[in-house]
C-alpha cells in the first residue's frame, strides 16, 4: 500500500513543492554525498536550501558549485550562528508547502521525500516521520525494530512514545512538516539539543503524526559533535530541553506524569555520566544531577516501561556517587572494548 501511494505522489500533476533545508558547518568531507542523495530524489518538485553557517574550509565553495550546477539549489551564506539559527534562516526563506531537514553529514534514500509525502497524504496529517539507519563504524543499523509498524498517532500517543524513546524520535531530520507548523515556532538559538526542546511544541501544533516503519534516512553517528562527548556547561541544555518538553506534555496530558519523570531522570543521568572522573570543580554539577535523579527515583524504579540500565544506574547512584562513578567507569571501558 505504501508503494502504491508513493507512486501517486510522483505522478501527481499538482505535486507540492517541498523545501529541503540543510544547515552546513564543518562537514566538507561528507557534504557532497549528502547533497547528491537529495538531488537524486525520485520526487522531483523540491528546492534545496543550503544555509552555509560561516563554515571553514571548502564548504562555501562546495555549496556555490552545487548552486551553479542545479537551479533547484539555493545557497545562503551567513556568519556562524549555530544549527538552530541556520535551520531558522532556512525556514525564513523556504517557499515550499512542506519542509524537510537533512543534516550535512547524513544522507537519504532516493524515496525519502516521496515516501514521507505519501504517508502524509495517505492519512491526512501535517507531520510524518520515518524510521532511520544509524551509521557507525562503517555499517548501518536500523534504529527502530520491525515491531513498530507504520501507523497514525494522535498527539497523546506520540507524546507517550517520545517520553520512552520510541518512534517517532525527536530529531528534526527524518520528518516532513506542513509549513503551517512553523508559523509560530522556531528552534531556540544559541542552545544545543534544540530538537528535544521543540518536538513537543511541534506535536502539539500538529495534533497527529504518521510514522513510517521503512528506513529512509541515514544518520551518521559522530562521537565528537557538540551534543556528544565530554561534559561542558552547555550539556545542561539537554536537561533544560527535556524540562520544556515535559512541561508541554503535562499541560495537555497530566496523566503522563510518570513518563515525564522517567524522561527527566534519563536526562540527568545522561549528564551525570559525563561527570565521571571530573574534578572537585564539578561538585555543583554533580549535585544538580543527583537532585533531579533522586527526586524522580521512586517513580522510575517502579515504572515497568523503564529499561533495566536506567534503573540500575539510579540504584548505583542511590548507593553513593563513588559507587556510581566506579561502576560506570568500568562499564564505559567495556563498551569501548566490545
Amino acid at each position: 500500500m505504501e508503494a502504491r501511494q508513493a507512486k501517486k505522489v510522483v505522478d501527481s500533476e499538482v505535486a507540492a513543492l517541498v523545501s529541503v533545508i540543510v544547515p552546513i558547518y564543518g562537514a566538507e568531507s561528507y557534504l557532497p554525498r549528502c547533497l547528491d542523495s537529495i538531488l537524486a530524489q525520485s520526487y522531483g518538485r523540491f528546492e534545496l536550501i543550503l544555509i552555509e553557517d560561516g563554515s571553514p574550509a571548502g564548504c562555501p565553495r562546495i555549496c556555490d558549485a552545487y548552486a551553479a550546477a542545479d537551479a533547484r539549489v539555493r545557497v545562503f551564506h551567513q556568519p556562524n550562528a549555530g544549527v538552530s539559527a541556520a535551520r531558522n534562516a532556512g525556514l525564513n526563506v523556504a517557499a515550499g508547502e512542506y519542509i524537510a531537514f537533512v543534516d550535512a553529514d547524513d544522507w537519504v534514500e532516493p524515496e525519502y521525500l516521496n515516501y514521507l509525502l505519501g504517508l502524509l497524504r495517505q492519512v491526512d496529517a501535517p507531520l510524518a516521520a520515518c524510521n532511520h539507519f544509524v551509521h557507525a563504524d562503517g555499517r548501518d543499523i536500523v534504529k527502530f525494530s520491525a515491531k513498530y509498524k507504520t501507523r497514525r498517532m494522535l498527539k497523546r500517543e506520540a507524546f507517550e512514545s517520545i517520553l520512552y524513546h520510541l518512534p517517532p524520535d525527536v530529531s528534526p531530520w527524518g520528518k516532513l512538516y506542513h509549513r503551517s507548523l512553523f508559523e509560530q515556532l522556531r528552534y531556540p538559538e544559541g542552545r544545543i539539543f534544540e530538537d528535544t526542546f521543540l518536538i513537543a511544541d511541534l506535536l502539539e501544533a500538529a495534533n497527529r503524526i504518521v510514522y513510517g516503519a521503512t528506513p529512509q534516512y541515514h544518520y551518521r553517528f559522530l562521537a565528537n559533535t557538540i551534543s556528544k562527548g565530554a561534559f561542558s556547561p552547555q550539556k545542561w541544555d539537554y536537561v533544560d530541553a527535556v524540562e520544556h518538553m515535559t512541561s508541554v506534555v503535562l499541560t495537555s496530558f497530566p496523566e503522563l506524569k510518570q513518563g515525564c519523570e522517567r524522561r527527566q531522570a534519563h536526562a540527568a543521568l545522561s549528564v551525570r555520566r559525563l561527570l565521571v572522573g571530573a574534578g572537585a570543580n564539578a561538585a555543583g554539577d554533580r549535585a544538580r544531577c543527583e537532585a533531579i535523579i533522586r527526586k524522580n527515583a521512586r517513580s522510575v524504579l517502579f515504572n515497568r516501561r523503564v529499561p533495566f540500565r536506567d534503573k540500575a544506574a539510579i540504584l548505583l547512584l542511590l548507593a553513593g556517587p563513588r559507587v556510581f562513578d566506579a561502576v560506570w567507569s568500568i562499564y564505559g571501558k567495556l563498551r569501548r572494548i566490545y
